[in-house]
């Protein structure tokens, strides 16, 4: 196999796999099947491209060659007649050439480039959404199907065991094929209920630690399409903020607080855009969690930008982001806050009130050695950095933890 043909297919595995599957899921009106078809066409692309090379367009010679693949599929299982007109119907929307039925032409390299894979998306994005899922496993069904996003990755932000996310995510694709749900964005008295776990996975993949920058390149990309298509939503451009922020500044938190960054590096027109969505969000007056999580990253980035303390309003924003979202990250991110202010005292409080339920949480632990290393107690900075190492595997995180246990250690 050609290191190009190698190389290509991971390219687009790794860049294009949520908009293909969205596009074939809602054709095919089954995510299961539209995976396979995938995988089918990634299968048949290591075995063409090394012989007759990598066509022009790979993701058009992928779609094709997998709607191909499904069809002849259904051929084989003996289709109904009616199934059948609308599988021919599918073949002449794309308007390819034939390839053949075992898709080993360069024709399929004919194909246009995916259209309207923008809105298969969202679409698909809100059939996760739908209220007979279960709304635990809605979030992680759109990170899997739109993001590509393996169970493995999943199963810690959810606390949940990876053998286990996998089994739930099987359920919930089949109930969506057993319930025959429509694979289009609702209309607005339905699309209400569901936009609040459309918003949630795109966070998800914004914050998941593990899959590099491009996840957290598709989490904003999502989230601009999300604002452009529902403009007067202000959670939703509370997010595409948000997102704006992180990824202006560097979406990787294991570097350490922002306030130890190098502004110099900072993209100041993401910057400038948030601040300008941001802005439009809050002229809605109807704050939620995603326009204060978004309201403090712009306070911690002004606060370095201007070079003047911003804590106090940092805890402020923190207050009123619990008071929508009571999350592990809110309490522990207030808990750090209040640290910078000197209210050890109250950052203490917050984290013994954690109790168990925040032992398999990594920021807590490191919130915690910091608070431990304010009040000068070495021996319980090490004891909470060496638990904070073992509560993750990312490279830069276990670096930065690294370098801070050198740094205690030494005194």
């Amino acid at each position: 196999m050609s290191d190009r043909s190698w190389s290509t297919a991971e390219r687009v595995a790794r860049e294009s796999r949520g908009r293909l599957v969205a596009v074939l899921a809602k054709k095919i009106g089954d995510i299961h099947a539209a995976e396979d078809a995938l995988a089918e066409a990634f299968a048949k692309a290591l075995t063409v491209w090394p012989e007759k090379g990598v066509p022009d367009h790979p993701e058009a010679w992928l779609l094709t060659v997998a709607q191909r693949g499904f069809i002849d599929g259904r051929r084989a299982a003996n289709i109904a007649e009616a199934n059948e007109e609308h599988l021919k119907q599918l073949l002449e929307e794309q308007g390819e050439r034939s390839v053949g039925s075992s898709g080993q032409g360069h024709d399929a390299d004919t194909a246009s480039p995916v259209n309207s894979s923008e809105d298969s998306r969202i679409a698909l994005l809100f059939v996760c959404a739908h209220p007979s899922i279960d709304e635990h496993i809605r979030a992680p069904l759109m990170l899997q199907t739109v993001l590509g996003v393996n169970a493995d990755a999943m199963a810690p932000l959810w606390l949940s065991k990876a053998t286990t996310m996998s089994q739930r995510l099987v359920r919930a694709k089949n109930k969506i094929s057993a319930n025959a749900i429509p694979f289009v964005v609702p209309a607005p008295h339905e699309r209400a209920e569901r936009l609040g776990a459309v918003i949630d996975a795109v966070y998800a993949a914004l914050t998941i630690g593990g899959e590099g920058l491009q996840l957290a390149l598709e989490a904003e990309y999502l989230a601009a399409l999300l604002a452009s298509a529902f403009p007067d939503e202000p959670e939703v451009l509370g997010l595409f903020a948000l997102c704006l922020f992180r990824l202006a500044i560097g979406n990787d938190e294991s570097v350490g607080p922002i306030a130890e960054r190098d502004v110099s590096v900072w993209d100041n027109t993401r910057i400038t855009r948030a601040e300008v969505v941001l802005k439009r969000a809050a002229q809605r007056r109807a704050p939620g969690r995603f326009q204060l999580e978004a309201a403090i990253q712009s306070a911690h980035i002004i606060g370095c930008l201007e070079q003047r303390p911003v804590h106090r309003e940092v805890v402020a924003l923190y207050r009123r982001l619990i008071h929508f979202a009571p999350t592990l990250g809110a309490h522990c991110g207030l808990s750090a806050a209040l640290v910078e202010t000197g209210d050890l005292n109250a950052a203490k409080d917050i984290l013994e009130a954690l109790g168990e339920r925040a032992e398999t949480y990594q920021p807590y632990w490191v919130v915690r050695a910091k608070l431990a290393e304010v009040s000068d107690n070495r021996t319980l900075v090490l004891s909470s950095l060496t638990r904070a190492r073992t509560l993750t595997s990312d490279p830069h995180s276990l670096a930065f933890i690294d370098r801070w246990i050198e740094r205690a250690a030494a005194g």
